[in-house]
């Protein structure tokens, strides 16, 4: 089984499990292509809804300054917000 049959596979799950007579890795086929449906187009309410959360992660409670990448969890804020006299580590 597998891409050697003829079959289109994708998702392989590769276990190097190797013994002494053969230097083959193992491997194992998770799905078949062929057999795959195709994705549900995402609403348009849902798409809005991730769009929103996605910018309220970005977004410094404090300052209210929407940045470009995610804002740090562990400090809650920006990073200029956390620490405003320039004391970050490099």
């Amino acid at each position: 089984m597998g891409a050697g049959d003829g079959r289109a596979t994708s998702g392989r799950a590769g276990h190097p499990r190797r013994s002494s007579s053969t230097s083959a890795v193992q491997v194992a086929d998770l799905y078949r292509v062929d057999w795959a449906k195709p994705v549900r187009p995402m609403p348009s309410r849902k798409r809005g809804a991730l769009a929103l959360a996605m910018l309220a992660r970005r977004t410094c409670p404090k300052c209210h300054v929407i940045y470009g990448y995610r804002l740090p969890a562990s400090l809650g804020m920006s990073i200029l917000c956390a620490c405003p006299d320039g004391q970050r580590a490099a």
